[in-house]
């Protein structure tokens, strides 16, 4: 069967070509003003999914660098303070040895008492 092909039909089916061009257009007018593709999430699900993923690691390894970042403070410090006591005088070194030999002895004296 061979359909006719008016005017009318040309016109209604140009207009609706103009119209999804137009609404196209918009969407990426949209997408250059704000500089983001997703500016809402039904713009793109899986897109959205995707970048509240992504935003998660980030979070993620940001979190992760900040405490590499205290382990590290804290292990300098740590070592700012051995090496400051080992370069205290030979007496109170041998001061602090006899201390926590007798410490020793009195917690084994105390842990053979029970």
């Amino acid at each position: 069967m061979i359909s006719r092909i008016t005017h009318q039909t040309i016109q209604r089916q140009t207009l609706a070509n103009l119209q999804g061009n137009l609404t196209s257009m918009a969407a990426l007018q949209a997408q250059m003003s704000s500089g983001k593709k997703i500016n809402v999430p039904s713009d793109d699900p899986a897109g959205a999914a995707t970048l509240l993923d992504l935003q998660r690691q980030l979070a993620q390894n940001t979190q992760y660098q900040r405490n590499a970042g205290d382990g590290n403070a804290w292990q300098n410090r740590v070592a700012q303070r051995v090496g400051a006591r080992e370069e205290r005088d030979p007496r109170e070194r041998d001061q602090d040895r006899r201390y926590e030999e007798e410490g020793a002895r009195l917690s084994e004296t105390l842990n053979r008492a029970r």
